[in-house]
């Protein structure tokens, strides 16, 4: 058996290693730096010992075994395509299938019969495929890529798919490169040339793209990017390390390395490296919650409820009640700096920003969370989302479904291809609906969400509401904001003669798919919208009788925190959102205090002299009509998504808002960040560690 060049091999994964952890670390402090160290091993070890296992292996080179990866590489992509698309797109999944076995037998042709003078092993080449397909077939399967698709998804999801197809292949050569290296250094000076250029090169691209594409989302996508930009940087240096002569030196340099990957390990064993501040410090990095997702994490021993929800709510106070009708108008995706006289990006919204300037206009609203379903669950019963009891409903075919009461036909039918959302249950007191309906309006609602079911009849959405328009799974022309405001006028007309309140959600700023530029067009066309809406009320004498309240569900981000979409964090571009509440003959005033959104509702049924027992927000009546707001109140936000068929949630994090200071804790990675939101209101600084006694406070809140 050959004598196989480990040393080479070891020393191209510590020189990669050193090259991501001060790329992806710069400036770390020493504990977080050894977190994130040893994070980073976790992953380009699986990579490291599969070759070496490669290496070893000397079966007879056959020239079929070009044959045996080349399709191999075609047709499991191809087959998986065939599997979970069959229903979807027959049509489609032949296509693709297809595509993938003339494509895998080109591939086993060029390397069967070309593959000694392009100077890849076949062997090599085949146990190189292995790698890359268990990596690719273990992301896809966990992130059902192609499973479960739906027409305004199947552009992006179907790219995401075929593109990593490529890339599959690509690994696969530069892994025949590396591991052929270490079985036969002595190889073509033109390859190892080639081969350590175009490493280097796909090696920096995925690390890139790890760090700054959909941070925080998408976790195997990741774990793709940065096991396969690690393996292709370490191709790169085993090729570059067969051109030195010296053999004695790249031992040194592999034990050295060894010796210095043991004072890592004793140094991580102890408890520094795993302080609040450690980890905090390392998920703030590109690559910092990949990493903490593989190490262990500390416990936390949180409470499931707030009980620090005793402060004054004003709900005693008794502002005179008129006969008014109230039309609530949330807008989906709408983000706080697009809207008032104030915000950056107004001109987007003359309407709703006109409305902002004679009305009152909270300029620090928070959404209790940025996932639509958790938001509007939790601000349609006035309740934070902790103060709820929710449960996990099975979510198929653009429908939602109870799973106390789904049939065993549906059950079976289901299997195990499903995905969940949350869904709360009725809260004591009844929700806003109910409680204005029992004050005698007459309630109705028009609702759109696309595809999504979260405002199906039957969730509960509906309840104490008289007349709902279910939109089903009906899709509206993007842009949809202004054909579902005439459904609203419809609505409106039908309840001529009685005092009523009017539910409708707009949804085209979601469609922005996070461009800017689109985003910014399709929240005017929502002001369009919100405007023609506007002049249906004037029109019909009903402008001064009329309560408006505006807000939204979440925000969006826009690569701020290395993030693009909502629903994968706590920070401001997420969860600070417009809330404008304009009440007939009240003074124009300007809040820049946090208040939430859920502190609307109490808002609206006390203008109406409602029942605000069982209500978690401050009355803003005071406010309205007084300029009289307390300040010492937290504002709480949380955030839990589910893993697909699981009651493991995929990303768990809350936080509080109290006064200028901001605490997040993620749960998931133990770790906190704190800002100050008047200096930093980017949210760039975390003061972990700075601030002990606001710290101390607000941790105690988060519990």
């Amino acid at each position: 058996m050959r004598s196989i060049r480990w040393d080479i091999r070891l020393v191209a994964t510590s020189a990669a290693f050193v090259i991501i952890a001060f790329f992806a670390g710069a400036g770390a402090s020493w504990p977080a730096f050894q977190l994130l160290a040893m994070g980073l091993l976790l992953y380009q070890l699986p990579g490291l010992v599969t070759d070496l296992i490669g290496a070893v292996l000397e079966p007879p080179e056959k020239p079929w075994f070009g044959w045996v990866a080349g399709l191999s590489l075609g047709s499991i992509p191809a087959a998986m395509a065939v599997v979970q698309l069959g229903s979807f797109s027959p049509a489609l999944s032949v296509g693709l299938g297809a595509a993938g076995l003339v494509g895998g037998g080109l591939l086993g042709f060029i390397i069967s019969k070309f593959g000694t003078r392009l100077g890849l092993d076949r062997w090599a080449f085949v146990w190189a495929s292995l790698q890359s397909l268990a990596l690719f077939v273990l992301v896809h399967l966990q992130e059902e890529t192609i499973s479960g698709l739906q027409a305004d998804t199947l552009k992006v999801r179907l790219g995401a798919y075929v593109g990593t197809s490529c890339l599959l292949v690509l690994l696969a050569i530069l892994g025949a490169l590396r591991i052929g290296a270490i079985r036969n250094p002595q190889r073509s000076r033109l390859v190892s040339v080639v081969g350590l250029v175009v490493g280097g090169l796909v090696g920096f691209g995925l690390l890139y793209a790890d760090q700054n594409y959909y941070a925080g989302q998408y976790f195997w996508y990741h774990v793709l990017l940065l096991m396969g930009g690690a393996m292709a940087m370490e191709t790169s240096f085993t090729l570059l390390l067969t051109w030195v002569r010296s053999r004695a030196l790249v031992r040194s340099v592999a034990l050295t390395f060894i010796g210095l990957l043991g004072l890592v390990a004793i140094a991580l064993s102890g408890q520094s490296a795993n302080t609040i501040k450690a980890r905090s410090q390392v998920e703030s990095l590109p690559s910092g919650p990949l990493v903490l997702a593989v190490l262990p994490t500390p416990g936390d021993g949180a409470q499931d409820k707030h009980v620090a929800t005793q402060y004054q709510k004003f709900f005693d106070y008794q502002p005179e009640v008129r006969e008014y009708n109230i039309l609530l108008i949330t807008i989906d995706t709408l983000r706080n700096d697009y809207v008032g006289p104030e915000a950056p990006h107004s001109a987007a919204s003359p309407a709703m920003t006109e409305l902002a300037r004679t009305s009152t206009n909270f300029t620090q609203a928070f959404a209790p969370s940025s996932h639509t379903a958790e938001s509007m669950g939790s601000f349609l019963n006035g309740r934070y989302t902790k103060n709820l009891n929710w449960r996990l409903w099975i979510r198929h075919k653009r429908k939602l479904h109870d799973p106390e009461t789904i049939s065993d036909e549906l059950r079976e039918e289901i299997g195990t291809r499903y995905r969940t959302t949350p869904v709360p249950d009725p809260p004591l007191g009844g929700n806003l609906a109910q409680r204005l309906e029992a004050e005698g309006l007459h309630t109705m609602a028009t609702p759109y969400l696309a595809s999504v079911p979260f405002f199906r009849k039957g969730v509960g959405y509906e309840r104490g509401i008289q007349d709902y328009k279910d939109y089903g799974a009906r899709f509206r022309k993007t842009p949809s904001s202004m054909s579902i405001v005439k459904d609203t006028l419809t609505q409106i007309d039908s309840a001529k003669g009685k005092q009523w309140f009017q539910w409708t959600h707009l949804y085209d700023p979601h469609s922005s798919q996070t461009n800017k530029k689109r985003y910014a067009k399709l929240v005017r066309h929502t002001d369009d919208a919100v405007a023609h809406l506007f002049k249906g009320l004037k029109e019909r004498g009903l402008w001064d009788k009329t309560i408006i309240v505006i807000t939204s569900d979440h925000g969006e981000q826009f690569g701020e925190h290395g993030k693009k979409n909502h629903g994968v964090s706590l920070y401001n571009e997420e969860v600070l959102v417009p809330l404008i509440i304009r009440v007939p003959g009240a003074s124009a005033r300007t809040l820049g205090e946090p208040v939430s959104t859920v502190d609307a509702v109490p808002t609206m049924v006390s203008l109406v002299g409602g029942d605000l027992e069982h209500l978690d927000g401050v009355n803003l009546a005071p406010f309205i009509f007084e300029g009289t707001y307390t300040k010492d109140r937290p504002v709480f936000l949380n955030l839990t998504r589910y893993e697909k068929r699981s009651t493991k949630p995929a990303h768990h994090q809350t936080a509080v808002v109290f006064g200028r200071h901001k605490l997040i804790h993620n749960r998931e990675s133990g770790t906190y960040l704190l800002f100050d939101l008047v200096d930093d209101p980017a949210e760039k600084t975390n003061l972990i560690g700075t601030l002990p006694q606001t710290e101390s406070y607000l941790r105690a809140l988060t519990h």
